[in-house]
């Protein structure tokens, strides 16, 4: 009766006592914060199937874009802390829009999980388009007024327009588009003289490009020399990885890193970002943190001198 009694008792508290469920517990979202089909949401599919095998559930890329960004990881900054929602975003939507509008976030409302990859911008123009070289540009900016498209108020193409302007003493006027795909059309189509876009998306529309705004050539590109070479100091390139909430688990956040460690090591994802001519560049969280803690502030330096902060 006695040991009857003890089983009875250890058996109704096994049953009572609550179980941790081991992350993740379902599929993951990767929200990125732009338009499908630009190189962000390339890479972000690719990454994720990279993600999928080492976490062993399945993970869903959203587009969720608006706002330069905010609107996607504003959704990733209010998401549960479980770590099933995570923004998959460049540095511009966390580190440049606090300092240039009113946001309900700022970066102390991410935790930093990993650096995934880099990428470098470029200045193009249509293949028909008279302006041969960036020289060129120059001067027929110095002429009036030149437009440029780019992919949003406070990304990289933005502050790579506002060097080159500043370097070299003109006047560019800058048509915001949702993203590179839609800019890119602009060009193709005439709306715009020229666009500042990913190396990836300016190599697909055949345009001539100019420039690359790097501190040397690059590989996809190796006969176009870079604006330093032709006399103009802009180096603008972007950094993009995963964060999650502020308040995200700590569980959850270190499994991901592990992921993310084996996902940019993964034999068919140095594959797939080779075929794009994307360069991995992987960075643990705290390296993460800080790259991102520093942009905020060199891009708030740039933004109070240049006067282009927005209250939209």
């Amino acid at each position: 009766m006695y040991c009857r009694f003890i089983t009875t008792v250890a058996l109704a508290t096994a049953i009572s006592l609550p179980t941790h469920a081991v992350y993740p517990e379902r599929a993951v979202e990767f929200i990125v914060p732009f338009p499908a089909g630009g190189t962000l949401d390339i890479v972000a599919r690719k990454f994720g199937e990279a993600v999928t095998e080492a976490i062993g559930q399945p993970v869903v890329v959203v587009n969720r874009d608006g706002g330069s960004g905010i609107v996607g990881v504003q959704s990733v900054a209010n998401a549960s802390a479980d770590g099933h929602t995570i923004a998959f975003t460049p540095n511009g939507p966390l580190t440049v829009q606090p300092s240039l509008r009113k946001t309900a976030f700022s970066l102390a409302s991410f935790r930093p999980i990993c650096q995934v990859f880099t990428y470098s911008i470029v200045l193009a123009v249509a293949e028909n388009s008279p302006i041969l070289t960036l020289k060129d540009f120059i001067a027929k900016a110095k002429g009036g007024n030149v437009n440029y498209a780019f992919g949003g108020v406070g990304t990289a193409p933005q502050f790579a327009a506002l060097q080159l302007s500043q370097v070299a003493g003109v006047k560019l006027l800058g048509v915001p588009y949702r993203g590179d795909p839609p800019g890119a059309l602009a060009l193709r189509s005439g709306d715009v003289q020229s666009a500042i876009l990913t190396v990836e998306i300016a190599r697909q529309q055949k345009f001539r490009i100019l420039a690359v705004f790097a501190e040397q050539r690059i590989a996809a590109l190796p006969n176009v020399p870079t604006a330093r070479e032709q006399g103009y100091d802009v180096i603008a390139s972007t950094m993009a990885g995963l964060v999650g909430p502020a308040k995200m688990a700590d569980d959850a956040a270190k499994m991901l890193e592990a992921a993310c460690d084996k996902a940019t090591r993964s034999v068919k994802f140095a594959a797939g970002m080779k075929q794009i001519e994307q360069t991995v560049a992987y960075l643990p969280a705290s390296a993460f943190s800080a790259v991102l803690a520093s942009d905020a502030e060199s891009k708030r330096k740039l933004i109070e001198s240049s006067g282009i902060r927005t209250e939209q």
